[in-house]
């Protein structure tokens, strides 16, 4: 690639070039050059300023388009994520609000309280683990008469 500057010096110096048909002509950022096929700049394309400008700011259109695709498909992500933990948090709360009036009793056995337990979400049968009893999504723990001391929501399969 010429610099327009460039090819009009070669103009210049070439007065013929300009003679037989080519032409030197300056344009709002400098000179440009249309060759003829008698020219010595036969197969050289001149790229003005503006064009580049033009390039430039396409290519950062689109760059800029690539990132708020980017931004938009994470935000998507990141809020069915939340939705989902949202989700099952509710499901643990309604849970453990329809286990209250049944705990609130006193002098009811850990049997009794396990079988008043709602577990219809996960089909999963009560399992103990780390010193609680899992039951759906809420852990009961349990003192060493038989007591609920505490209820915990969260829980990892590992």
């Amino acid at each position: 690639m010429i610099r327009a500057d460039a090819a009009l010096q070669l103009a210049e110096a070439n007065p013929e070039g300009v003679a037989n048909g080519s032409s030197c002509a300056k344009g709002h950022h400098g000179a440009t050059w249309r060759a003829s096929s008698e020219s010595p700049l036969k197969g050289v394309t001149v790229v003005p300023r503006a064009k580049i400008a033009i390039l430039g700011l396409g290519a950062a259109l689109l760059v800029s388009n690539a990132w708020w695709l980017y931004r938009s498909i994470d935000e998507a992500v990141t809020r069915s994520y939340l939705n989902a933990s949202l989700e099952e948090n509710k499901q643990a709360l309604d849970q453990t609000l329809a286990l209250l009036p049944v705990v609130a009793r006193p002098g009811l056995s850990r049997a009794e309280i396990l079988a008043a337990a709602p577990h219809p979400q996960l089909n999963i049968p009560p399992f103990e683990k780390e010193g609680f009893v899992w039951v759906d999504r809420i852990g009961l723990k349990f003192d060493t008469a038989g007591q609920l001391v505490q209820v915990s929501t969260a829980w990892s399969p590992r």
